[in-house]
């Protein structure tokens, strides 16, 4: 029965996010969970290559939302595991983005918002397989060369003036030129470490804790309404809206400051704001690597937007969850495969 399912669900962790008690902590080498700011790749000499790393609709680059590092230590190639997140930030390209993630996914499926899977075992050729433990703590590699700009995104493109500064796409190099490469260009001095765009959203921890439970009865509270088995009709529509942002209200009231819910599962609940725009199993297709099925992994809410300071304009961005799926198997990668997402919007 229905709650028998909720005291199944798992385990739910929420996230929050806070500045980093060292800014070193968030370098890759010490497996960061992070908002904001520039990805900290897993597998630095795979990262994703254009078009993978843009908007399938502006075909702008891509900006890196959060990642979440999410081992599954009981097999050995799982020992570290992280899943990134990159979006547009352009809403009008997320509307457009709402009609395409209901048809099948395919290769050619566009998307303005895209997830990356990566995992390693234990011993492998970028990390030590000791823990870092301090800021002089270093990589075995050092991996591809990234996008001055935007310190994410593969550089592949060289100022044709100083030769040195690299690029992830002819829009970076415009907006680094336009902040100031201009009259730096020619001097050859080094290009400092913190020259970055100045669009990045603001670097974050973000910090797991298990959600509290409910006095009375040791659960959580359950996320599906109570009339989930009636038909949806004209008449109870409108209090099934009611009764799900309710729910979504009585569990984001517990801790309000959370940005993210994860709770790999094959029982977890996304936590929906409408009853409405939610995927169906047709929706969520296979794994594009193995076929196997996808299971909810963690949801973004939309408080993570007023931490990174996003005016509440008319058209700024906005949603309501951004919910990932991932391959059930964790099905072997080399370097990144992408996941699922389903973007519900507010209205």
């Amino acid at each position: 029965d229905e709650e028998s399912d909720s005291d199944e669900e798992g385990e739910v962790e929420l996230g929050f996010v806070q500045a980093p008690e060292a800014p070193w902590m968030l370098r890759r080498q010490h497996f960061p969970c992070k908002a904001g700011g520039a990805a900290a790749w897993l597998d630095p000499d795979s990262v994703p290559r254009t078009p993978d790393s843009c908007c399938d609709f502006c075909e702008e680059p891509l900006r890196f939302l959060l990642q979440i590092y999410a081992s599954l230590e009981e097999r050995s190639d799982t020992f570290h595991r992280t899943l990134f997140m990159f979006m547009c930030s352009k809403m009008e390209c997320l509307r457009r983005d709402q009609a395409e993630q209901k048809k099948p996914a395919q290769p050619s499926s566009r998307r303005y918002v895209k997830v990356f899977r990566s995992q390693l075992p234990l011993k492998n050729i970028f990390y030590s397989d000791t823990p870092s433990r301090g800021k002089n703590d270093r990589p075995l590699t050092t991996g591809v060369d990234l996008c001055t700009w935007c310190r994410t995104w593969r550089g592949e493109k060289v100022c044709g003036g100083c030769k040195t500064t690299r690029y992830c796409s002819r829009q970076h190099q415009v907006e680094h030129w336009r902040a100031g490469h201009s009259s730096s260009c020619k001097t050859q001095a080094p290009v400092p470490t913190n020259n970055s765009s100045n669009t990045l959203w603001p670097e974050m921890e973000i910090v797991l804790g298990e959600e509290e439970r409910d006095e009375e009865t040791g659960n959580t509270l359950p996320i599906v309404p109570a009339n989930q088995s009636l038909a949806l009709n004209a008449e109870l529509q409108g209090f099934e809206e009611k009764q799900c942002w309710a729910n979504f209200q009585a569990r984001i009231q517990r801790a309000p400051s959370q940005v993210l819910r994860y709770c790999r599962n094959k029982n977890a609940k996304v936590l929906w704001m409408r009853p409405d725009d939610q995927p169906t199993a047709v929706d969520i297709s296979p794994c594009q690597l193995c076929g196997g099925p996808l299971i909810f992994e963690f949801q973004v809410l939309p408080q993570l937007l007023y931490y990174f300071g996003v005016d509440n304009e008319p058209d700024s961005l906005d949603w309501a969850t951004l919910a990932v799926y991932s391959c059930s198997n964790s099905c072997e990668v080399e370097g990144y495969a992408r996941e699922f997402i389903w973007v519900q919007l507010p209205s």
